[in-house]
């Protein structure tokens, strides 16, 4: 079994997304380590970007931060292969496809390999171009993660029978809606990948109460919590680790 599906045993699934250098690759480190031994079976981890369209403000501030603290993809990959001595639970990047291009995909994925990363997600990649990338990502043992989302509709099932390792399907809740029709659309839009993929689903919902995360994750195998983590990150810089730990441990044992 894969490093990645073990993510996925034993329960439900609670992934922090930490983006890579906000404020400095030390105290995403300290806040990776904390996370991890609070709870977390899967850490998300963003490569900077200068321009990242498909996130919300947040992320982006966060990504802005990183890099002008001199986090580049380079250092990335050196970060990753030292975290890889105290840290074991499976890691997924996420980044841009220009990233990726610009490095070098077969240069990408050979790094991705040798640093200890599990799977990669690409939220500007359209589902019909992942020929660019698959090949490369299979000859490295990188899981190339299907994403999908909720206004995805007559395209669910084509995306979701294809999925290999993970599936992660962002959620939002639409102008004008209630959490509650936000969470009935998304009861309905995952068992129609259940029954296209057997592939454990991990949901990316805007969400930091315990309550909401309850209700989510009863109908998925796991949930990704991005702007909680960010938050925290932005408020507490070098000292975030802690609150992070406190975050994660509360959200684990919703």
């Amino acid at each position: 079994m894969s490093k990645l599906k073990e993510a996925f045993l034993n329960g439900k699934t609670l992934a922090p997304f930490i983006t890579c250098g906000d404020p400095n690759l030390q105290a995403t480190a300290a806040s990776i380590r904390e996370a991890v031994k609070s709870g977390a079976k899967l850490i998300v981890l963003g490569i900077p970007f200068s321009d990242p369209t498909a996130e919300a403000p947040l992320l982006q501030e966060a990504s802005i931060r990183a890099l002008k603290g001199g986090v580049n993809t380079d250092k990335v990959f050196a970060f990753m292969k030292e975290l890889r001595e105290t840290v074991s639970v499976p890691v997924v990047f996420v980044t841009y496809a220009n990233v990726v291009f610009s490095y070098g995909v077969d240069r990408f994925m050979e790094n991705c390999d040798k640093s200890g990363v599990n799977g990669l997600m690409i939220p500007d990649l359209p589902y019909e171009e992942r020929g660019d990338f698959l090949p490369e990502c299979k000859k490295c043992g990188i899981e190339l993660v299907t994403q999908l989302a909720l206004n995805s509709d007559n395209r669910i099932e084509m995306i979701a029978k294809d999925a290999g390792e993970m599936i992660c399907l962002t959620a939002k809740i639409a102008a004008g809606s209630t959490f509650d029709e936000a969470l009935t659309k998304l009861k309905e839009t995952i068992e129609r990948i259940r029954k296209a993929s057997g592939a454990p689903c991990l949901i990316d919902f805007d969400l930091d109460d315990a309550d909401q995360v309850r209700k989510v994750v009863g109908l998925a195998d796991g949930i990704l919590i991005s702007s909680a983590i960010v938050r925290l990150q932005a408020k507490y810089g070098d000292e975030a680790s802690k609150y992070i730990g406190e975050c994660v441990e509360a959200l684990s044992k919703a």
